[in-house]
């Protein structure tokens, strides 16, 4: 009798601490992170040819700029890798991460970006809202960065992101051609 009365226990409390709890953020709304998508328009060649900065360093700073021209502070990074750079290892932990609105939560934790968005970085649109990113659901390089970001010419490809996808859709499966006009995804730190 004891034993059973221990095991109905112990099951209620695994049962307990297997239920997902909601997260609650108590940081006030104009301290929470954000995330935006820049429509910059940019070829998959981020690098111009007198450009002595990597592609990443490039995409961090239109970021940043994109950032103050909208009025907002801080340090941003461009979720985007290279072939000697993974995108989640170039980020702070910053988290959570909201829209701009700092009320539709995206990311609560770093591990998340993993997992993608909680829910559609913009709202959907009636066109897809695509940008660079060379980097795979897990968050690492793939072997498609458009040459580390110096080439748009026919063959070359990179593996790219959807703003208007939640969950693990925002990353496209199929890699684009670099000779499209994508955006950035730009996260603030």
């Amino acid at each position: 009798m004891i034993r059973l009365a221990l095991w109905s226990w112990l099951l209620v409390v695994v049962a307990c601490a297997a239920e997902e709890q909601p997260f609650v953020d108590n940081t006030p709304p104009s301290e929470r992170s954000r995330i935006f998508y820049l429509r910059n328009g940019t070829l998959g060649k981020i690098v111009d040819s007198s450009e002595t900065r990597a592609g990443v360093d490039i995409a961090d700073a239109d970021c940043t700029a994109a950032a103050r021209d909208r009025g907002f502070d801080g340090a941003w990074r461009a979720w985007l890798s290279s072939s000697t750079v993974d995108a989640i290892t170039r980020l702070d932990d910053a988290a959570p991460w909201y829209r701009t609105d700092r009320e539709t939560l995206l990311f609560a934790t770093k591990a998340e970006l993993v997992e993608g968005p909680r829910a559609t970085i913009e709202p959907p649109s009636d066109q897809e809202l695509m940008f660079w990113s060379g980097t795979s659901l897990e968050g690492t390089r793939t072997s498609d960065t458009c040459a580390d970001w110096t080439i748009y010419v026919v063959p070359a490809v990179a593996t790219v992101g959807r703003a208007d996808a939640a969950h693990s859709s925002w990353v496209v499966q199929q890699p684009l051609l670099c000779s499209n006009y994508l955006a950035l995804l730009c996260i603030e730190q």
